[in-house]
């Protein structure tokens, strides 16, 4: 059976206080997940899961920092009801600042987004596209991050998807830099995938959660900018894909989003974009 279309997703959700025990604070939210899907046989399934995410925060040592986070789902209702809780670990990582750099090990978040709804051009394609929370923006990773002014940074990441192993048939790297550039938020980025493996597969490929679109090419290059053009914020995205054959492909993104305050406590944001 194949799935043509997912017809309902709404979460229920509810901070939990944080509780502090000698300097050590933890914190987080409670979600409850309902989810239809409608099938090519006229058949409607269900799901219902609860889960939980907690931070753990501990105070920094010097100019060390850890950061812990996981989330712990469980099938209430279903076809996976009854299976047992899966655990996941969203962040385990060190951090230190150095004096011209940090320095960050372990399981991170990792993302280049810069306020569009896909970035064509992100690090790994779709994280941030349907769920900010998607599970492909949580990577076994080593990123040096290094200043360079007020406004403007260099970003290097080698990223692990099978798990930390330094072999370059395993690894996935990238370089960002951004800058300020009149008033607008500039990036240049360059990210190469893993080769892929025997048989077809591979690391990373392709656009998580979003069906219908190939796999892009495992080397691409980037750039984004972001700005204000009077009463309206304006973004927009350029990518080239380097084929192994030699040909390549480029992708374009143009948007704009604009805010509205309604009283003291309430906005209204309208958001559009063409890819």
């Amino acid at each position: 059976m194949r799935k043509v279309l997912i017809v309902l997703f709404f979460i229920i959700g509810g901070l939990l206080a944080a509780t502090q025990v000698w300097a050590v604070e933890a914190g987080g939210k409670a979600e409850l997940i309902y989810g239809g899907t409608w099938f090519e046989t006229g058949d409607f399934r269900d799901e219902l899961i609860d889960r939980l995410e907690m931070e753990v925060y501990l105070p920094p040592l010097g100019k060390t920092e850890f950061s812990y986070a996981f989330r712990i789902g469980s099938p209430l209702q279903g076809l996976t009801a009854g299976k047992e809780a899966n655990y996941f670990t969203k962040k385990l990582y060190l951090k230190h600042r150095f004096s011209r750099f940090h320095l960050t090990v372990g399981r991170q978040p990792v993302s280049w987004s810069f306020g569009s709804l896909l970035n064509p051009v992100d690090y790994t394609i779709g994280a941030e596209a349907l769920d900010e929370e998607n599970d492909s923006k949580f990577t076994d990773a080593v990123e040096a991050y290094i200043p360079l002014n007020w406004n403007s940074s260099l970003a290097l990441v080698a990223s692990f998807p099978t798990g930390f192993d330094f072999k370059a048939e395993k690894m996935k790297w990238g370089v960002r830099g951004r800058f300020g550039v009149k008033g607008y938020d500039v990036t240049l980025n360059y990210v190469q995938e893993p080769p892929k493996e025997p048989g077809g597969g591979g690391h990373g490929h392709g656009l998580p959660g979003l069906p219908g679109i190939a796999p892009l090419p495992r080397r691409r290059a980037g750039f984004t900018f972001k700005g204000d053009l009077g009463d309206l914020g304006v973004y927009g995205a350029f990518g080239h894909y380097f084929e192994e054959a030699g040909e390549s492909g480029n992708s374009y993104l143009i948007g704009a989003d604009y805010s509205y305050n309604i009283g003291y406590h309430g906005k209204l944001t309208m958001q559009l974009e063409y890819l």
